[in-house]
Order: structure tokens, then C-alpha cells, then sequence
């Protein structure tokens, strides 16, 4: 049997397999993702959880009862997540190599680094395009599809990447799963009472790496030229937090309906707010890759000594 350390017992082992699939995820990930095979199998999850939302909320139910369903629904997607967790995690030598093809994937999707300055170049060109990949929406003006991306690709960036590999490395795979499917059903469970169960439990376990994404970005925005580090000292939330490190607004009109405006700068983002945001970006997940090789390194060292 050939020993990869997908399986490994200890974190350590996983920091350096996740470092590695993040690196390779970062290079080539991106373009591994455009697979149809990836995006049907994501595309079908969100179906299900649309179709279970549609299924389950309705509108004329009490409160106490849509809670209820609520946490039935969340069950319905949390048990398969589980599940598929744990076969991923069997130490065989075909789990592994799905597992490691996946996250490539993952990661690629979430540092979306070949489509983020494509749309810099674009709107450096003054030619960004008014309707995104994979959105069926038609932006009001190209100021509104710089907010959308920057806003998305912070909260992309906070899940799909230190998220993900944050319970990754922490426990494995079955957890994994379980955060990314309750990250996608907050999405889907809208209503209050009905959302209830997805977003308390998604928010639990969603509090140290939104944590740890905002001190990345807090470091990484002394090494971006325009960002304003002290923004994690004033509060907030994570959109919020993002406008204030580029003093900027974010909200408006978008594909997911009318967002809330938040901060107090420049509504009419600008190319240079783009390259600022995808430097930050890169430099945060730099970091990150430096926060998971510390133990490593540090073994290293002693060893020096």
C-alpha cells in the first residue's frame, strides 16, 4: 500500500499534504476546476439544497415549525456530507488521489487567481464585462461588477481557502465537507426561521477561520500599496471589514438581490481597487501557507540548532 499522507493521523502530516494542494491549487487549480465533472458535482449539490429549501419552507408554517424543518433540512445535507467525508478518508490509494484531485480543484476555484486578473486587464482596457462567468445577471455599470468581485472573492478566499483547510488539517475530511455544505446551505435556507440551524451551526464553526482571515489580511494589507491595515481594529463585519481595508463601499444591486451598502469611501471602484485586492489576496494566502509549514519549520530549525 503506498502511505500518503491524505490519511495521516496527525495534523502535522496534513499541514504539509494541504500546503502542498494549496500551492498546486493556486498554480493550476483553477483551470483544473473548469472539468464539467467538478461543476456538475457542485452544481447538483446546490440543487439538492435549493430543491430541499423549496421543499420545506413554507411561508404559512409557525415559526417553531420552520425551525424544525429547518434542522431536519440541515440533516438531510449533513449526513451525506459525513459520510462521503469518511469514504474519502479510508486509506486506500484511490481515496487519496480523489481526495487530492478535489481539493486541487477546490482551492484553484476558491484563489480563482487566472479569472481574477483577466477582469483587472478587462477593466484596465475599460472593456469589463457587465454579465460574469456562471452569473446569468446583467450588472447596472462596471463599478457594480468590481464590488461584486471583490466582495465574493473575500468571502471565496475566507472559506474556500483557510476555511477549508483550516478543518481540513484540524480534522479531515468528514468535517471538512460538513462546513463546506453548511456554508452552501445558508445560501439556499433563506427564510429566518428556516435558516435558523444553517447559520448558527455554520456561524460556530465558521468563527476561528473568519478570525484568522481577517488577521491574514490585516498583515497582508501592510504589504499592499492602499490598503489600510487598522481597519480590523475598528469592528465590524467581514463585508464591512473588506471596505474599510480599501476604504471603499460595498453593496448595491447584484446576483443575490440588493446588498446592504457598507463603509464609507468610494463607491465607484476603479481597476488599481481590483490589483489592490488581488495582491492582498495573494500575499493573505501566502501567510497562510507560512501559519500551516510553521510546525515544519520549526522542527526544521531545532534540528539545525
Amino acid at each position: 500500500m503506498i502511505d500518503l499522507p491524505h490519511y495521516a493521523l496527525t495534523m502535522t502530516a496534513r499541514a504539509e499534504w494541504v500546503i502542498l494542494l494549496l500551492l498546486v491549487g493556486f498554480l493550476v487549480g483553477e483551470w483544473l476546476g473548469k472539468i464539467d465533472g467538478f461543476e456538475k458535482l457542485l452544481g447538483r449539490g446546490n440543487r439538492v439544497a435549493s430543491a430541499i429549501a423549496r421543499k420545506l419552507d413554507r411561508s404559512k408554517r409557525g415559526t417553531a415549525t420552520l425551525v424544525y424543518r429547518g434542522m431536519v433540512a440541515v440533516a438531510m445535507l449533513l449526513v451525506p456530507a459525513f459520510i462521503a467525508g469518511a469514504l474519502l478518508s479510508a486509506p486506500e490509494f484511490w481515496a487519496g488521489i480523489i481526495g487530492a484531485f478535489l481539493l486541487v480543484m477546490w482551492f484553484g476555484r476558491a484563489f480563482g487567481v487566472q479569472s481574477g486578473w483577466r477582469l483587472w486587464r478587462r477593466a484596465l482596457a475599460d472593456t469589463t464585462p457587465l454579465e460574469l462567468s456562471g452569473r446569468d445577471y446583467l450588472f447596472p455599470d462596471t463599478h457594480a461588477v468590481l464590488r461584486y468581485a471583490i466582495a465574493t472573492r473575500a468571502e471565496v478566499f475566507a472559506v474556500g481557502v483557510v476555511g477549508a483547510s483550516f478543518w481540513y488539517v484540524l480534522i479531515g475530511w468528514p468535517l471538512l465537507l460538513v462546513y463546506l455544505t453548511l456554508h452552501a446551505a445558508t445560501a439556499h435556507f433563506h427564510g429566518a426561521a428556516f435558516g435558523w440551524a444553517a447559520r448558527s451551526l455554520f456561524a460556530l464553526m465558521d468563527f476561528l477561520p473568519r478570525l484568522i482571515a481577517r488577521v491574514l489580511f490585516t498583515i497582508a494589507a501592510i504589504f499592499t500599496p492602499g490598503a489600510n491595515p487598522f481597519a480590523a481594529f475598528i469592528g465590524g463585519n467581514w463585508r464591512l471589514f473588506i471596505a474599510r481595508l480599501f476604504s471603499i463601499s460595498l453593496g448595491g444591486p447584484s446576483p443575490d438581490g440588493e446588498t446592504a451598502w457598507v463603509g464609507k469611501g468610494t463607491a465607484k471602484l476603479t481597476p488599481q481597487h481590483l490589483r489592490r485586492f488581488l495582491v492582498l489576496k495573494t500575499t493573505g494566502g501566502v501567510l497562510w501557507v507560512l501559519v500551516l509549514a510553521s510546525p515544519t519549520i520549526y522542527n526544521m530549525l531545532i534540528k539545525l540548532i
